[in-house]
């Protein structure tokens, strides 16, 4: 999800469980969604919490939320204010759903932090990505991510974006060459809104197989 940083992992504990057609689970973090860290280093943790209702084996449907400090302990000179001060809070909704030969996942959240000089700061981002099994060793995907910051105020006194609007497109195939050998093959187009230099295109080419 674009909002989540996904080059770290999270330390810490999670408890989850099952009751009839329902997954649960709830976490402490080490870090945060949004700034992941292996070590402690705040006060307080963050709570995460998920349900996730399974409609047979086609179709889920989830929730998930979380609340607590995100700022690491001496990060910032906050004078008479402490680091757990500021909450980094969200939540959001997912989708699984299959039928024959046709995947289609989705997840849109909103998150929002408190920060120590300015107005709160928050995003809705999401994606919708669809699996197509078009012929017995083929297959093609697609998907549309978002990235979308609210409004502030600037020094001019307009209402602007905090950050670049962003959206993603990705379009993949691929061919299962052998029972665990795959190639695929997948152009991403990256697109910030008002700021077109940092516009990027990947191509990208991969293997993979069992052994």
């Amino acid at each position: 999800l674009p909002v989540l940083y996904d080059n770290c992992w999270n330390g810490g504990a999670e408890l989850w469980g099952q009751a009839g057609a329902f997954d649960w689970s709830v976490a402490l973090l080490n870090g945060s969604t949004t700034l992941p860290q292996r070590e402690n280093g705040k006060a307080l943790p963050q709570v995460t919490s998920r349900l996730a209702w399974n409609h047979g084996p086609g179709l889920v449907l989830g929730g998930s939320g979380w609340v607590g400090p995100y700022l690491v302990d001496g990060m910032a000179a906050l004078q008479d204010r402490k680091e757990t001060d500021f909450l980094n809070a969200g939540g959001g909704v997912d989708l699984s759903w299959t039928r024959r030969h046709l995947e289609v996942n989705s997840e849109v959240m909103y998150t929002s932090w408190e920060h120590p000089t300015l107005p709160r700061l928050g995003a809705t981002s999401g994606y919708v990505e669809a699996k197509h099994k078009v012929r017995t060793r083929w297959f093609v995907a697609s998907r549309v991510g978002f990235f979308e910051p609210t409004r502030v105020t600037d020094g001019a006194g307009q209402s602007v974006h905090w950050d670049y609007r962003v959206r993603r497109y990705e379009n993949g195939v691929g061919f299962r060459w052998a029972p665990r050998v795959t190639v695929k093959g997948v152009v991403q187009n990256n697109r910030f809104l008002g700021g077109d230099a940092l516009n990027t295109d990947h191509y990208l080419v991969q293997l993979s197989a069992g052994f």
